[in-house]
């Protein structure tokens, strides 16, 4: 007989049809999880989080509170979490609710709740998989992270102790972006320290950190291409002083080669390029993957071999928000490769994106809405989640000083190319690359807004149609977090490292929280023609200026931990027509219109049936959206006989609009 799944246990208190008003005691985070969430909504659950007062209290009085007093038409979820208890909720709705209470304790009580507490509710499955919510004795706290450590996370300290074996592990866990807890990194790395063959590997960073890995896997492969040299024939022997230095990490083992190939195709490994007359052993050539070779042949291996590898597995609408994140990560490696390549593979690109784009929309329809109240406990998922992550990161001391950088129209594939520019990025940083969900429509006013503000759009009121408060909803998320005006900074429009508001304001040493825009990508896509080699072309030339770098290393050299993202991204499109509606539309997007009710929208729906019409996810009332479908933009058509000319836009819902990078920089660690 199976056990009960644990979403099951925790939703068979969420009848359907239900009591109107639920309010439930939630310190774990448990009706954060996203797949419970979307089986929430399928019950016809709304979850509202208890987090800001005066936030909580306009909401739910513009949008449910009306509904409750007709029963059956909603069923709300008020939730709190750890720091507060259903006793803080408003007294108003306490006598009108259910009362319920979630934990972690209630799930797995045979275990330790402190040490599940540490652990956090993010690995609930992996428990569920490893039976900790059978039927058993007591753990202690010990016993816990014994068995969370064998058997949750399949650590077994004896396997561990080879090198080859713990970078195997090592290699499997970062690549799928999987990880441990801290406190179980902490405790593998003690009982690994005493090995002879670890004695000088940083193994908690290598454990808990994925960025720290890379850069410790990008070192030692630099160490590991200098062992392989060819020596000098006319020599008999050299002294062994002279002998380069063999790499921590076994390159060379079955088990660690199988991800190196990927490591490098996905730019999670830069190439190193070597010394002028130097080869490898023939033996060796395997390695070549990871050894920079100027010239065309090379990026047309790198594209052929993730083109393939990115059309391995198809889409479906099952498919997790990270997976679509990988997706998007591959796609702008790609684009950055194909943008600097020929007419023939940015045509092969094209097609693959417009492939993706087209199960990417289908996906967004039944998934983002649930996007938007995702915890950001490991890392942000939407652009407004980032503050909340930056405050986190404040609190528990993991930064001193954090920068939001936000460079405007920056997609994945502009990010990758500026990577790998060898100018966009000053000397001696570390990187830890990702991605998240800007807001649809995917116009500036309304995502870049939501970014600043840490909120969802429909709690900015009137100030969508502009970016002239996003500094105001900054300051005021960080007053929220108990940061003083003279600790947040924020800057708009700034364009070089050497403006005076720039530097006066990073001369300030009681700033905490800074808030720049970086404008000028957003200016190239709409100020350059279509062409995306044009495009990256300009990129590039604004990169070799420096400009980037100044910024970044101005940030780093007073203290900061940068977190580099964008608003949106860009697509290119076709014109399919101008909608004929006057003044009717608010917001005359090329890739995106905005209407102030839906009866104006479906006007322009009969006159352009291909468009899609959003559900408006986290948007007021009065902004009904219309998309051009992929590919498309609501731009002239081309004149009869003349080709398509397509134009870098923004605005809609493709993959290269709506996922951006987010980049942690921080400055290299001297061991």
């Amino acid at each position: 007989m199976n056990p009960i799944r644990w979403r099951d246990r925790i939703l068979v208190n969420f009848p359907s049809p239900g009591p109107s008003l639920t309010l439930v005691a939630d310190p774990d985070g448990l009706l954060q999880e996203p797949e419970l969430r979307t089986a929430l909504a399928v019950r016809g659950y709304q979850v509202l989080d208890y987090e800001d007062p005066v936030l909580f209290r306009v909401r739910f009085e513009r949008d449910f509170f009306p509904l409750l007093e007709d029963p059956g038409r909603l069923q709300v979820a008020v939730r709190t979490d750890a720091g507060r208890r259903l006793e803080d909720l408003p007294a108003d709705l306490l006598p009108r609710g259910r009362r319920l209470n979630l934990s972690l304790a209630g799930l797995f009580p045979r275990l330790s709740y402190p040490v599940l507490q540490r652990l956090g509710a993010g690995w609930l499955d992996r428990l569920e998989e490893a039976g900790a919510g059978e039927r058993g004795p007591s753990l202690g706290p010990e016993a816990t992270l014994d068995f969370l450590t064998r058997q949750v996370f399949g650590l077994h300290l004896r396997d561990l102790r080879q090198p080859t074996r713990l970078v195997a592990r090592l290699l499997e866990m970062h690549y799928h972006q999987e990880g441990v807890p801290d406190e179980i990194a902490r405790r593998v790395a003690q009982e690994l320290a005493g090995e002879p063959d670890l004695a000088t590997w940083p193994l908690e960073r290598l454990w808990s950190d994925r960025a720290a890995f890379l850069s410790f896997l990008q070192e030692q492969w630099e160490v590991f291409l200098r062992s392989l040299q060819q020596p000098d024939h006319g020599s008999v022997c050299e002294p062994a002083a002279t002998l380069p230095p063999r790499s921590l990490v076994p390159f060379q083992a079955p088990q660690v080669r199988v991800f190196v190939d990927t490591l490098f195709l996905e730019g999670l490994l830069q190439p190193v390029r070597l010394d002028d007359g130097v080869t490898l052993p023939a033996a060796e050539a395997w390695a070549q993957v990871g050894i920079r070779i100027p010239g065309p042949e090379d990026a047309q291996r790198r594209l052929e071999a993730l083109l393939a590898r990115s059309r391995e597995s198809a889409p479906s609408e099952q498919d997790r928000a990270s997976e679509w994140l990988e997706r998007a990560r591959q796609l702008g490696e790609l684009r950055a490769l194909a943008d600097a390549g020929t007419p023939q593979q940015q045509g092969q690109v094209d097609q693959h994106a417009h492939s993706l784009d087209e199960a990417f929309y289908p996906w967004l329809v039944h998934h983002y809405g649930g996007l938007a109240t995702l915890p950001a406990v490991r890392a942000p998922v939407m652009v407004h989640h980032v503050p909340r992550f930056l405050a986190r990161q404040l609190q528990d001391g993991q930064a001193s000083r954090v920068a939001l950088v936000v460079v405007d129209g920056l997609s994945l594939g502009h990010w990758a190319a500026l990577r790998d520019s060898g100018t966009a990025l000053p000397e001696g940083v570390r990187l830890q690359e990702g991605a998240c969900f800007a807001w649809i429509p995917t116009l500036t006013s309304l995502s870049r807004q939501a970014l600043f503000a840490g909120e969802l759009p429909v709690t900015l009121g009137e100030s969508l149609a502009s970016t002239a408060r996003e500094g105001a909803w900054w300051r005021r998320f960080w007053e929220t977090q108990g940061l003083s005006p003279g600790q947040v900074g924020y800057l708009r429009s700034v364009r070089n490292p050497g403006d005076p508001d720039f530097v006066e304001l990073i001369e300030r040493d009681d700033l905490q929280a800074l808030g720049l825009v970086i404008p000028t990508v957003d200016e190239m896509l709409h100020g350059v023609p279509g062409e995306r080699a044009v495009m990256q072309a300009t990129l590039l030339a604004w990169a070799g200026q420096g400009i980037l770098a100044g910024f970044l290393r101005a940030l780093l050299e007073k203290g900061y931990t940068i977190w580099l993202t964008a608003d949106h991204g860009s697509t290119a499109a076709v014109g399919m027509g101008r909608p004929r509606e006057g003044s009717l539309v608010d917001q005359a997007g090329s890739r995106a219109r905005v209407y102030p009710d839906a009866q104006l929208r479906e006007r322009v729906l009969a006159e352009f049936p291909e468009a899609l019409p959003w559900p408006g996810y986290g948007l007021p009332r009065d902004f009904q959206v219309l998309l051009a479908p992929p590919g498309r933009s609501f731009t002239p058509q081309a004149r009869p006989g003349a080709p398509p000319s397509p134009t870098l836009t923004h605005g809609g819902a493709s993959l290269e609009e709506v996922l951006v990078p987010l980049v942690r920089l921080q400055k290299e660690e001297v061991s």
